[in-house]
This record gives C-alpha cells, structure tokens and sequence, in this order.
C-alpha cells in the first residue's frame, strides 16, 4: 500500500513539474512562423512536389494561407510534369492545428507502355481535410490528410478521346488519397 501510495505520489509531482511549461500560441497581431517550404509526397500535386506556403492572416484561432508548388519526375516510360495552388484554412492556436483546403492541381502525362501511348493534360479540383504540425516560432513542419481529386478536365492528343472523357466520362472521377507534407517554416 505504501508504494501505491509513493508511486502515485511521484507521479502527481511528475506531471505537474512537466505541465508548468509555457505554450507558445499564435496570438493575434504577434509575429509568427508564417513561411514554409516542404515537400509534398502524393498531396494535391501528383505523385510529388515542391511547395512553398504563406499564411497571410493573424488572426489567432482562424487563419489563412495559399500554397503554390510543382514538381517533375522524369520516368523513361511515364515523364510526369505538376502544379498545384491551394487556398488553406487553419484551425488552432498552437502548434496543432486542423486543415481545409480547396485548389487546383494540373498534371502532365507522356505515357508511352504497351496498353496506352500519349499524352495527356489533367486539371483537377482538389479538397484536402488533414492536420497541420507547425510551431509558431518556426522549426519542423508537418501534415498529413485526405485529399479528393475531382476532375475538371483532360486534353488528350486524340481529339476523340478527349471528347468522350470530356463529355461522358469525368464527371464519375473522383479519387481520394492520403498525402503527407514534410518541410521548414521559418
């Protein structure tokens, strides 16, 4: 019973000792980490990117950044060139926060295997839901989330085959995938 009673005893201290640490909060009107540079692997911009973020607004427990990457991978059989632009809306006054965004992804495709050969031209409306780690002094910065892919439309090098995924077939794509985002905010 005595070493319940110790062990409780010290773990109350424990945690106390631990809980008086300040948190650093996004406070409106004062000065925060609002630049990041990261990478972004299978986001709105497929299947990676390179993308730089900005948040615009102080607001405190609301704020909001746009983003704007692309990214080239040069495959023998599936060269894929991207570009994306989003508009963010951030959650939270620390370093946690939860994300929404809406954008536009494009992505260019040179396929060139034995099923399918051309090129192609993609603009998707993307919608991403996820979780946003960044610290208001600026450091490590992390997300990760579900993004929806819902085609705009597709340009093809066979007039008919764009025509027929243009006007009957687009409309019923719509993909959604994990992305995670790994970068620096300073």
């Amino acid at each position: 019973m005595k070493r319940m009673i110790i062990c409780f005893a010290l773990s109350l201290i424990v945690i106390t000792a631990f809980s008086q640490e300040e948190k650093r909060l996004k406070v409106k009107g004062e000065k925060f980490a609002n630049n990041a540079f990261y990478f972004d692997i299978v986001g709105s911009a497929l299947p990676v990117a390179f993308s730089y973020d900005h948040i615009w607004t102080k607001f405190g427990f609301l704020n909001i950044s746009t983003s704007i990457g692309g990214g080239y991978l040069p495959f023998n059989n599936f060269p894929t060139a991207n570009g994306t632009a989003e508009l963010n809306f951030l959650f939270g006054k620390g370093r946690n926060m939860f994300e929404y965004s809406i954008g536009l992804s494009y992505a260019y495709l040179n396929l060139n295997t034995d099923l399918i050969t051309g090129e192609y031209h993609l603009v998707n409306n993307t919608v991403r839901l996820g979780y946003r780690y960044q610290k208001p002094e600026g450091g490590f910065f992390f997300r990760g989330g579900l993004i929806v892919h819902m085609n705009k439309f597709l340009i093809s090098d066979d007039l008919i085959e764009t025509a027929v995924w243009n006007l009957f077939v687009r409309e019923y794509v719509t993909v959604t995938l994990p992305g995670i985002s790994l970068g620096y905010t300073f």
